[in-house]
């Protein structure tokens, strides 16, 4: 008995040594990485309580992405509008009719990430008010529904330029939300 299983288990190892191979297929020249789970972001979404709101506009791009290799993707991209006490605190939404090359938009993700769970998605959020960009996680609940789970700051090091305020490690943007879509 103990000589069957050792003589299945060996060959389940060279099984998958010698004949599985990873899931993950690394972009060539010239690909086009289409993204159908972001369609279900775009739109306007909103967020409101007790004279604080946040306003989300996604928009989706197939655009050519930054980087050394001719190489293209669906991105996800949007502006926002963050107001306290009724008072705007920021605002990208008068750059709603930019494209995305002219670089105005305050939200940006290709999308889904390995490490996260399905129907989140991992973005890069600038914060202007503060100075810096932060790291979001938005869950899709359902057509009428994403929720903005958490923002973080990015890890590293912080260096000020001259002029600059100094770094500023609070986040007020509102988290732990969810928008309706409008």
């Amino acid at each position: 008995m103990k000589l069957f299983l050792k003589t299945i288990l060996s060959f389940s190892f060279i099984f998958f040594v010698f004949f599985i191979k990873g899931q993950n297929i690394e972009p060539q020249p010239g690909d086009n990485l289409l993204n159908a789970e972001l369609n279900k972001y775009v739109g306007t979404w909103k967020w409101e309580s007790n004279g604080t709101s946040l306003t989300i506009v996604f928009k989706k791009v197939n655009a050519k992405v930054p980087v050394t290799m001719n190489l293209y993707a669906d991105i996800l991209f949007g502006y926002h509008q963050y107001k306290v006490n009724n008072t705007i605190v920021e605002d990208s939404l008068p750059f709603i009719n930019a494209t995305f090359n002219q670089k105005k938009y305050t939200i940006i993700t290709f999308g889904t990430q390995p490490n996260l769970p399905p129907n989140r998605i991992s973005v890069g959020f600038n914060h202007p008010s503060k100075n810096k960009s932060v790291q979001g996680e938005f869950e899709y609940i359902d057509a009428n529904h994403i929720k903005i789970v958490s923002l973080k700051n990015y890890q590293g090091i912080k260096v000020n330029l001259p002029g600059q305020p100094p770094y500023d490690n609070t986040i007020t943007l509102p988290q732990n939300i969810i928008l309706t879509k409008q």
